[in-house]
């Protein structure tokens, strides 16, 4: 079977209303394709094997998408801590019309995501290497984006403190969180300054998922 059908069937599986094309099933494929290449001289990330990248790489990316959040998802924004790229460079394919940059301080990876970039042919998509504690110091970003996306990168007590900088007045963070979200939630909450839009739940295949946050940035 094709790896298009493969990643297509799981896709369907997983989040039956999420509908993607040819040329994006084509591009996902290929990302997968380039991210073995290098994993094999750099080691990129911890998942190897196509049917668990699927899962916990692009569907998982994807759940924003797959969960039927996609018109909330608008304008410019920051992936904090994007490590291969993950979500900004799947998300940049399927929207075309937002705009992304993403931050990583380890240059392999940013170097990898222009790579992917390029070969996917997105014009939507910029990669950094920066580091969060520099970012915040630059002029003229502060709040300035639409929102931030962080997957499983730090706690939420901490990634409200780095997506208050970017963020304009009810800006989104987007957060993709394990089990213990409800007292991460709990500890942002009780320092003000953020409500709770979503909280929704996903199972992937072979035992991955996780739950979306989307949160508000209050004025």
């Amino acid at each position: 079977m094709r790896k298009t059908n493969q990643i297509a069937q799981s896709a369907k599986k997983v989040f039956p209303d999420l509908a993607l094309t040819e040329t994006q099933l084509d591009s996902l494929a290929l990302y997968l394709e380039l991210l073995d290449q290098w994993n094999q001289r750099f080691n990129l990330t911890s998942v190897k094997g196509f049917e668990n990248q699927v899962a916990k790489h692009l569907l998982d990316a994807l759940a924003p998408l797959g969960l039927g959040l996609g018109p909330l998802l608008q304008g410019r924004g920051m992936d904090l801590g994007s490590g291969a790229g993950l979500p900004s460079l799947i998300l940049a394919l399927c929207l075309p019309e937002v705009e992304f940059l993403s931050i990583e301080g380890v240059l392999k990876k940013v170097n990898f995501q222009e790579t992917a970039r390029t070969r996917m042919g997105l014009k939507n998509f910029v990669a950094r290497q920066v580091r969060l504690e520099d970012l915040a110091k630059e002029a003229g970003l502060a709040r300035t984006q639409d929102f931030v996306l962080a997957r499983a990168l730090s706690s939420l007590v901490e990634l409200g403190q780095w997506a208050a900088v970017f963020l304009k007045p009810g800006g989104r963070l987007w957060a993709w969180k394990g089990k213990n979200w409800e007292e991460e939630w709990g500890e942002l909450q009780a320092q003000g300054g953020w409500s709770l839009e979503k909280a929704l739940p996903y199972q992937l295949e072979l035992g991955f998922g996780g739950v979306l946050l989307l949160l508000q940035k209050t004025p």
